[in-house]
């Protein structure tokens, strides 16, 4: 094999590592928020999958809002605190966003241990 073609392998392999080991995948599903501040109104939070770039969260390669609630849940927190450290991560993982994928429900079954989001998984 030819020192070109031994360079193009290592590169293609380095280029594969780094991409998975400095990205993941975070899956966010539809789901509604009501809205504190005005009677009757809510939010609804659109469903999407962000590539995005992982150095410095400590963050799975897959994972989402649910995954995030059970790793924190079996760390012995407080359901008021996993709320506020997904929010805080969610917005973390989305300033860090690569690119925005459509929602993918396998890709959140997978990070949040096989389990649903809500009924909203059927319509996508």
């Amino acid at each position: 094999m030819s020192r070109t073609a031994i360079l193009v392998i290592v590169v293609v392999v380095l280029l594969g590592l780094g991409i998975g080991f400095g990205t993941g995948l975070y899956v966010v599903p539809r789901y509604e928020v009501s809205a504190s501040c005005c009677v009757g109104q809510s939010a609804v939070a659109r469903a999407e999958t962000l590539w995005f770039l992982r150095p410095g969260l400590a963050a799975p390669f897959i994972s989402s809002d649910g995954g995030m609630l059970i790793r924190y849940k079996k760390e012995g927190l407080s359901l008021f605190e996993r709320i506020g450290r997904v929010v805080e991560y969610r917005d973390r993982v989305q300033r860090r966003a690569i690119l925005r994928l459509p929602y993918l429900p396998l890709l959140y079954r997978l990070s949040a241990e096989g389990r649903s989001p809500v009924k909203y998984d059927e319509a996508f």
